[in-house]
């Protein structure tokens, strides 16, 4: 194995070699310095003389003239080296001579130099075949080599030290660089590092060598960098293009397969590159049908095979064809394949590339295409398309072909709306096409001249659009002589109905105005029956209420109350169920579109039937199974009467068992809530289940004496507002199911809550300390109303003054300055409205709030109400909650509650007392001490007439038999701390 050195050692070697060599080869050459140099030495002393002498005896040689030649012999003899010198003919004859040797014989030997130990000989042939022969003396030249070998000692020792001078130059200047670019090139190669860079400085070959392999070294990374991109570049382009790439060689052997192609085909480019051939996905059939008319084009057979797809390429022709692949699923795609011969720089095709892309939607546009022209040619109607402001004919389908009697070809080869309308002229056409421009659609009738001179009127249809850029005239084209006959047809009866059709008018107007004007009586008599009937029903309720609180009632009259209450609450449900209906029927329902909480809503309705269904003995119960979302939206008042109707109903006639109430979703295309009433009653007949969604109809042995029978009709009314339907299953002896089914909306939450049920059946004692003294108007001309307000604001710490018509009302407002007013709606003198409309324009009154109270029920007038400038409305007959949650919304009014737990009790400040009268606080206190309570009461109520608020205070911390903390202030306002 030959052994591998560096380039200094090498360099190292060569220069010491060469040294070496060098003192060698000197050293030698002094031994044959003599046959060397001196001959090269005794050539150039005797050439000059041979020469001279050559053409000296050039004519004496030739004339054998031997004086001339001796002249010419004799002007060497000044010369000491020159030891002899003869001229002899070629035949042997001595021409000339000087000197002699006595060793020296006839000059037989060929030209040129012959040294001897101490003389030298010349030999020369002259013209004529004559020869020179000088001798010459070899002492002075022996001299010279003496100096010389003088000189070469002393240059073997400069020669030693320029060597090792130059190894080291060589080693900084030479090897190193040569080393360090060696180390770049084999870190290049092994790493392909192309950013790495060698040092280049100095203007030497290696320095340019090293610039240049930086050069090289920045352009090879630029190219990868380039031929990165370009890869990524392509490799982005096969793997993202929407057309199937495909790549082979020569002979077809797939080399490439783009993710379109795998998409479109079905294969997997590994099951295909570098083992198949296009002919997989290719029909045989197509394939030698293609064929057969290639072969037909060039005039050479071409074989079915991979030569068919190529046979254009190969020809540097286009290759684009349509073939119908065949997918690995065996399913067929259309596609527009293109080949592409892939030549190298000399023009050699390395292979073949083909694109191809899908048809399947072309294709089917193309149908669909088709299936339009087709459609258009077979529609009665003339359908022509022209260009912008253009009245010539581009297309005229094949019915407006036929109805004018001309060829499509003649129509759209020039003709116009001039040639078939006799009424269209240029004129007409500038003052049509601006509107059309403007209008985008135009409708007007004219006629139409067919080609045999028939005219016919027509309605036109000009339809403005805009495709590709340009705009377009689509008109359509209607025969109407049909029409128009009809049209005089019509005429004429027209005529003879006008009469016959002005009488039938003015009957209808008549009874229209009779039928409004017995609506309007209607309308009257239903408000001034809510107004009648609700007022009494008021003061009836209210009072029966207050009543009903006292501690001092006995239990008997308690029972009496209750049932005054319970009738007067049935007789307000009977008037609100024919007023409800009253509103159906004159389409004055509107729904409420509100998120509300479902779940809390039928849990309400149920807990406030329990009581009914305990009274009968039956069980009523929420089936366990149900499941349904807590929000939804909807009416929730609407649907709560729903409820409350279905199992009311249920409950009346539901004599022993239960009633059960199922909620859950159903989901089809849409979906809906589903409410179900199950009960265990009587059942109904199969011929009254219609009939009991009438009004006014009741069914059953028990029905006389139990309601209107509105209560079914209108839950179905409701129902059917709401877009939903009820049904009825039921069977005699077997109870009755009726099933409800509404659009489900769910919502994420309640938009407002209800007030809870606990705070609603709190009782309110008093107004909680710290509060300003309210001052409440009451206008109110019923004198129960009057009283029964009074005495709900008088007992919690309002401040009350009394009107009893609006003209009344407007002037207390302007002297006492109230902080809210109590208006009811219908008055003497001045009536509610025209009085809140009053006081919203004197100074002031756009601050007060105003609080309408009407008996009726019919949401015209709640929305009279409010229009007049009414703060909110209350209906009649009203509940003590509604009236004390009325005033904490317009006021922010806060209460003491008689459950209100420890946390909320009143604190009774030292000074709240000082206000009193020393006699009144001696009594409280001796009240307190001894623990009577009707002596506290007593105490308590003279207290009351000097300070509502502390009273009221006062009655919390004694009912709660709180008496220290009413002591402790007592002590405390006098000093004692005992």
């Amino acid at each position: 194995m030959p052994m591998r050195l560096t380039i200094h050692r090498r360099l190292s070697l060569i220069l010491w070699g060469s040294a070496v060599l060098t003192f060698v080869l000197m050293g030698g050459g002094l031994l044959v310095y003599q046959n060397l140099t001196l001959e090269q030495r005794v050539r150039q002393f005797m050439e000059p003389y041979a020469q001279l002498i050559a053409v000296g005896t050039d004519t004496a040689v030739a004339f054998e003239d031997g004086q001339r030649a001796q002249e010419i012999l004799d002007t060497l003899q000044g010369n000491p080296q020159l030891l002899a010198a003869d001229i002899v003919l070629g035949d042997g004859r001595l021409l000339a001579r000087i000197g002699a040797r006595a060793d020296a014989g006839p000059p037989g030997n060929a030209d040129g130099i012959y040294l001897g130990a101490v003389h030298a000989d010349w030999l020369q042939t002259l013209p004529s075949g004559a020869r020179l022969r000088l001798s010459i003396s070899l002492k002075q030249l022996q001299q010279q080599t003496q100096q010389f070998l003088w000189l070469f000692a002393a240059g073997v020792l400069i020669l030693m030290g320029v060597t090792w001078s130059q190894l080291l130059v060589l080693r900084r200047t030479i090897t190193k660089p040569i080393a360090a670019l060696t180390a770049a090139t084999e870190w290049v190669r092994t790493e392909a590092d192309y950013r790495h860079r060698v040092p280049a400085d100095g203007n030497d070959e290696l320095a340019r060598l090293g610039r240049n392999f930086n050069a090289m070294m920045a352009a090879v990374q630029q190219r990868d960098d380039t031929l990165h991109r370009l890869s990524l570049f392509q490799r982005t382009i096969l793997d993202n293009a929407a057309h199937g790439i495909v790549s082979t060689s020569r002979d077809g052997v797939v080399t490439s397969f783009n993710p379109a192609a795998e998409r479109l085909l079905g294969y997997a480019a590994a099951d295909v590159v570098g083992r198949q051939t296009p002919a997989l996905w290719h029909d045989a059939e197509e394939i030698a049908l293609y064929a057969r008319k290639l072969s037909a084009e060039f005039g050479e057979t071409i074989a079915p095979g991979f030569g068919v797809f190529t046979a254009r390429a190969q020809r540097n022709q286009t290759e684009q064809h349509e073939w119908s692949f065949i997918r690995k699923d065996g399913s067929r795609l259309p596609v527009n394949l293109s080949v592409t011969a892939l030549r190298d720089e000399d023009g050699r095709i390395g292979g073949f590339l083909g694109l191809f892309y899908d048809l399947s939607e072309r294709k089917q546009t193309q149908q669909r295409l088709q299936l339009l022209s087709f459609a258009l040619d077979k529609v009665r109607e003339t359908i022509v398309l022209m260009g912008e402001n253009d009245p010539r004919f581009l297309y005229v389908n094949q019915s407006g072909a036929h109805t004018l009697g001309y060829s499509r070809a003649e129509l759209t080869g020039g003709m116009s709306v001039y040639d078939i309308d006799p009424n269209w002229s240029p004129e007409k056409w500038s003052e049509f096409w601006p509107q059309l421009l403007e209008r985008r659609q135009i409708q007007f009738e004219t006629t139409h001249c067919t080609r045999h001179g028939r005219v016919f009127p027509v309605e036109i249809t000009a339809n403005y659009f805009e495709f590709g850029g340009k705009i377009y005239n689509l008109t359509i084209c209607r025969d109407i002589s049909q029409r128009k006959q009809a049209e005089e047809e019509l005429q004429h009866y027209r005529d003879r109905l006008e009469d016959t059709v002005q009488r039938r008018t003015e009957e209808l107007r008549l009874a229209r105005d009779a039928a409004e004007t017995a609506n309007k009586a209607k309308s009257v008599f239903l408000a001034n029956m809510s107004h009648e009937l609700r007022t009494p029903l008021n003061a009836i309720l209210g009072f029966s209420s207050l009543m009903r609180k006292s501690p001092q009632l006995a239990e008997a009259d308690r029972r009496n109350l209750d049932i005054i209450n319970r009738s007067g609450e049935h007789l307000l449900n009977l008037i609100n169920q024919v007023l409800e209906m009253a509103k159906i029927e004159s389409g004055r329902v509107q729904l409420a579109d509100t998120a509300f909480d479902l779940q809390e809503m039928v849990g309400d309705v149920l807990n406030m039937m329990q009581a009914r269904a305990a009274e009968k003995g039956l069980k009523l119960a929420l089936d366990p199974e149900s499941a349904y979302p807590r929000f939804i939206v909807g009416d929730r008042d609407r649907l709560r009467q729903v409820l409350i109707n279905l199992v009311g109903n249920a409950l009346k006639f539901t004599g022993a068992g239960g009633v059960t109430v199922r909620v859950r979703c159903k989901h089809n295309a849409t979906s809906h809530l589903l409410i179900e009433v199950e009960d265990t009653g009587p059942g109904i007949a199969e011929t009254d289940r219609q009939r009991i969604f009438e009004p006014f109809v009741q069914i059953g042995q028990d029905a006389d004496g139990k309601g209107t029978g509105l209560g079914l009709s209108i839950t179905r009314q409701f129902v059917q507002l709401m877009n939903g339907s009820i049904g009825l299953e039921s069977s005699v002896g077997k109870g009755s199911l009726f099933r409800i089914e509404l659009p489900l909306r769910v919502a994420e939450t309640a938009a407002g809550s209800a007030p809870q049920a606990a705070a609603a059946e709190r009782e309110v004692l008093a107004l909680a300390p710290g509060q300003p003294e309210y001052r409440i108007l009451i206008v109110e001309d019923q004198i129960d109303n009057q009283l029964l307000l009074s005495w709900l604001l008088e007992t919690v710490g309002f401040r009350i003054k009394l009107a009893e018509n609006g003209r009344d009302g407007v002037a207390l407002f302007q002297s006492w300055q109230p902080h809210l007013i109590w208006m009811d709606r219908q008055m003497p003198v001045m009536d509610g409205l025209q009085a809140a409309q009053t006081i919203r324009a004197l100074p002031g009154g756009d601050a007060v709030k105003i609080i309408g109270v009407s008996a009726s029920a019919f949401a015209e007038q709640r929305d009279e109400i409010l229009a007049a400038g009414m703060n909110e409305f209350i209906g009649k007959p009203y509940r003590p909650a509604e009236i004390y949650d009325c005033l904490a919304r317009q006021l922010g009014v806060r209460y003491l509650y008689s459950d209100a737990p420890a946390a909320a009790m009143p604190t009774l400040a030292a000074d709240s007392l000082a206000a009193l009268a020393p006699a009144l606080r001696r009594e409280l206190e001796l009240a307190l001490k001894s623990l009577e309570s009707e002596r506290i009461a007593d105490a308590i109520g003279r207290i009351k007439a000097y300070d509502n608020q502390l009273a009221a205070a006062l009655a919390v911390l004694a009912d709660n038999y709180n008496y220290p903390a009413i002591l402790k202030a007592l002590r405390a306002n006098r000093g004692d701390s005992t």
